[in-house]
């Protein structure tokens, strides 16, 4: 079971990096080709906010570790984050200016993300003998 939630938790975190690219050229389109933002407003609601969401709820339910899952949650609120800060537009416009600059850092941090979920959907699920380490023991199941 945990081993099909890690792979869940990989592919999921992949698609937000990939969400994150598409949401850079739908704003690329809006802004050379026309048509407004709402293809990019939608698609950052409804596809980012449920695959950012369902990021921190597959890291606990697969038992990572609480880093892990902490940041794929602050992953879940940088995401939140981003919905609004376009809202503060006619209010306070330096506050809304940061919404490319917390992109960046979505895409940075799902990246890592990504990248240490392949750890964790590789990793078999190898007793651990007495007195060993977790690698010590994957590496004594191996010789075997």
């Amino acid at each position: 079971m945990k081993t099909w939630l890690h792979k869940a938790y990989l592919g999921v975190a992949w698609l937000i990096v990939a969400g994150i690219v598409i949401q850079f050229l739908l704003v690329g389109q809006a802004l050379f080709v026309g048509g407004g933002f709402g293809l990019h407003i939608e698609f950052g609601f409804y596809y980012m906010g449920l695959t950012a969401l369902a990021l921190p709820i597959l890291a606990g339910a697969a038992g990572l570790p609480r880093r892990a899952i902490g940041q794929s949650a602050l992953l879940f609120v940088l995401m939140l984050v981003q919905m609004f800060l376009p809202g503060f537009r006619t209010i306070v416009p330096v506050v809304a200016a940061l919404h490319p600059v917390n992109a960046l850092l979505t895409l940075w941090l799902s990246l890592k993300l990504a990248r240490q979920a392949r750890a964790y959907a590789d990793e078999s699920p190898a007793p651990v003998s007495e007195g060993k380490t977790l690698t010590q023991s994957r590496e004594g199941a191996k010789a075997l």
